[in-house]
């Protein structure tokens, strides 16, 4: 499985109900205020779906960032395209 930046952004976007641009690797909740628990959740679910892939409670709970979602989806195999 391939992401693109985009993809990611535009996921992104859609969960928080923001402008995909807004999001880079340094992003976190603390950025984004739609960014909450309920969210964070649909956030995890709507990556799994769309990477293929399953996270535990404790990567969960660590999606601090973009960036720290970014190296959890590589761990889990899937090629990430975004420039460090």
């Amino acid at each position: 499985m391939q992401l693109r930046r985009e993809e990611i952004q535009q996921l992104f976007g859609e969960v928080f109900e923001a402008d995909p641009h807004a999001f880079a690797l340094a992003t976190g909740p603390e950025d984004v205020a739609t960014w909450d628990s309920f969210n964070h959740l649909n956030l995890v679910v709507s990556l799994e779906e769309r990477a293929g892939v399953s996270f535990s409670t404790d990567e969960i709970a660590s999606m601090l960032s973009v960036a720290k979602i970014v190296a959890l989806l590589r761990e889990h195999g899937v090629d990430v395209d975004w420039p460090e």
